[in-house]
């Protein structure tokens, strides 16, 4: 009688010994593609957390902007009113200076209320997707627990991965892609802002310089005139 391997069954023919091979080679397959799914998995929340975070940082950025940008709108407006103050003082000075019936002048002229250059506050692009953040209060879609608004649950997903073994993995890899898609569409609608916002404050910078300038030239002039007068 031939001798049986050991650890071997003798009662198995080759058809079983076939049938354990596949299913030990489909269940160390199954294990590659789970460990696969999960590297994945691991990888887009990563990604998701670094997108939230270049938010977070975004939005304070943009906030602090906006505040820089109310700063420089008020001091604009007072240099206008420097200049039309002191475009005023200036006839006065040049009344007393050639009349001095021109005292007379100081008290009963009218004067003209300043008029600033400012252009009319209107919502910037950066300050309508700070309000939009605000709104969502910056809820992550980033979050793991995070359930899918409810809308988007019900509607058709779009499939950014082709399906191939239709697991809740391969599912949560698709999602996680889908919140990626929308965190990047709002670091890029975030980033335009900011960028239109540093245009029109750079701008407003350089109209800024001469009007400063026309101001320091009118103070220094006048308080010149006006020792040269008490000198008198």
């Amino acid at each position: 009688m031939a001798g049986y391997p050991k650890n071997s069954n003798p009662f198995l023919t080759e058809e079983d010994d076939e049938d354990d091979w596949r299913s030990n080679r489909g269940g160390k397959i199954q294990e590659q593609i789970s460990a696969s799914e999960d590297r994945q998995i691991d990888s887009t929340r990563r990604i998701m957390q670094s997108i939230q975070d270049s938010e977070r940082m975004g939005v304070a950025t943009a906030e602090e902007l906006l505040r820089q940008g109310e700063q420089l709108d008020n001091i604009e407006r007072k240099t206008d009113e420097i200049n039309e103050t002191m475009t005023v003082t200036q006839k006065h000075l040049n009344s007393i200076k050639s009349v001095f019936g021109g005292v007379k002048n100081w008290w009963t002229s009218k004067k003209k209320p300043a008029e600033s250059s400012v252009p009319e506050a209107k919502p910037s692009r950066l300050q309508e997707t700070v309000e939009k953040h605000k709104a969502q209060d910056c809820r992550g879609f980033y979050e793991e627990d995070n359930d899918l608004d409810e809308d988007f649950m019900k509607g058709a997903r779009t499939q950014y991965i082709k399906p191939v073994t239709h697991s809740a993995r391969e599912e949560q890899v698709n999602e996680n892609l889908g919140q990626i898609s929308d965190g990047l569409t709002a670091l890029k609608g975030l980033a335009l802002g900011l960028g239109d916002e540093i245009e029109r404050q750079n701008s407003q910078l350089d109209r800024m310089g001469p009007k400063v300038d026309k101001a320091n030239t009118l103070l220094e002039g006048q308080n010149k005139q006006m020792r040269n007068i008490l000198r008198k």
